[in-house]
């Protein structure tokens, strides 16, 4: 049993699963899901799929102009109050902040989307999230005006693309209680600079792909997984300061075309480079592999047109083709 959705002009990717399925529409987008079982193209306008009864759609939508506020308005929201006024989205309550879903009438299926969360209409520029409040849900913040983000010490999870294309957001405070950052959490976003806390593990793909104007990134962790994409065309990208003996795994085309990033001595403790990791960096003109390094996959450094130089480790076991 399926059923058919609309989806809107710029969808990039569709993609199919047994259970459950994720279609991105508007704003180009992509989803890494597991278990795909196809992925499907679609680029002109008022396209027509077929969706599996009790999918989930998730949707990033056309630029909408968003309402300037003149006075407060205010609201509740799964729980928690919000409120918008001088600019600033305060929201506050305790406890999970719940995906902003809609459901279709027909099957148990639903949408998930920033214009299905009460605050989305509304222009602000600050957003505070009070004590006590675990999470930012998926696409809860796409607002291209929004400017600075203060977090609680309680929130542990930033969710998928909550702040997704947020171009006017050049600096963010992450606090050291999140573990978990989600695909395209800040992607296409502003930031000039982020600090990664200690506690985070993964860097789930994508998260901050796409990030033109960052140039520094820290990350605080003893050991992390950069996942796929996850700098990926972050073109002004110059500086990555690492723990001292932390130890990390770089996924596929994780730092693919940032081309301003020439200094790779940052990467003393890495074990693992992933297929494209560093593919189209064309500042890069020296590698001195670690030791640390066991495997090289596939176009790990293809067409990194400046490169001159290059020392292998003594413990690496593989090299993939076209590397």
């Amino acid at each position: 049993i399926s059923m058919k959705v609309k989806v809107g002009k710029l969808v990039k990717n569709i993609i199919m699963m047994s259970m459950i399925g994720f279609v991105l529409s508007g704003t180009v987008m992509t989803v890494n899901a597991q278990n795909a079982s196809e992925n499907i193209e679609a680029e002109s306008s008022g396209v027509v799929q077929e969706i599996p009864e009790g999918a989930v759609v998730i949707e990033t939508e056309e630029v909408i102009e968003p309402l300037p506020v003149t006075e407060a308005v205010s609201g509740t929201y799964a729980g928690l109050s919000w409120t918008i006024e001088n600019d600033t989205l305060t929201i506050t309550g305790s406890g999970e902040m719940e995906d902003a879903k809609k459901y279709n009438n027909n099957d148990n299926s639903y949408s998930i989307a920033y214009s299905n969360y009460p605050w989305s209409p509304y222009s602000y520029k600050k957003l505070v999230v009070g004590e006590g409040i675990t999470n930012i849900s998926k696409i809860a913040f796409c607002c291209r005006e929004l400017e600075s983000v203060s977090l609680p010490t309680t929130v542990t999870e930033i969710g998928y693309a909550a702040f997704y294309n947020c171009k006017a957001l050049e600096s963010f405070i992450i606090p050291n209680s999140v573990t978990i950052i989600y695909s395209e959490a800040f992607s296409q976003s502003g930031l000039k600079e982020i600090e990664i806390p200690r506690n985070v593990k993964i860097l789930h793909s994508e998260a901050f792909e796409g990030c033109t104007e960052l140039k520094t990134v820290k990350l605080n962790g003893s050991f992390l997984e950069i996942r796929d994409e996850t700098f990926k065309d972050c073109t002004s990208l110059t500086t990555v300061i690492l723990r001292d003996n932390a130890q990390y795994n770089i996924g596929k085309r994780a730092f693919q075309n940032c081309d301003s990033l020439s200094d790779l001595s940052w990467f003393s403790r890495v074990s693992t480079i992933g297929q494209g990791a560093f593919e189209g960096c064309d500042g890069i003109e020296e590698i001195n592999m670690p030791d640390t390094v066991d495997y090289i996959y596939s176009e790990a450094f293809a067409n990194c047109s400046q490169l001159k130089k290059v020392n292998i480790g003594y413990n690496l076991k593989s090299i993939g083709k076209d590397a």
